[in-house]
């Protein structure tokens, strides 16, 4: 499981406009929208690949000036025998 948030920072006036297209991406959830425009996201997904395309998306999304990785989780799932 790879768990990661990141910093989106919008173009000026397009906070609103880049909130809801990034609500859109599938296992992403905006959390906050800061005092300054900036939006976090937190991205939950099965593989590092999996995670670095749900990255790309978020960098491709229309309104989005740049977005920064502020914290990343990993954990390998062990089976129980």
């Amino acid at each position: 499981m790879n768990i990661s948030s990141l910093v989106v920072a919008p173009e000026p006036g397009q906070s609103g406009a880049v909130m809801e297209r990034l609500a859109k991406i599938d296992g992403l959830e905006v959390t906050h929208l800061l005092d300054d425009g900036r939006i976090i996201v937190v991205i939950e997904r099965e593989s590092t690949s999996e995670e670095a395309k749900a990255m790309r998306s978020i960098i491709e999304t229309g309104g989005v000036a740049t977005a920064s990785l502020a914290y990343h989780y990993f954990e390998e799932e062990t089976l129980e025998r």
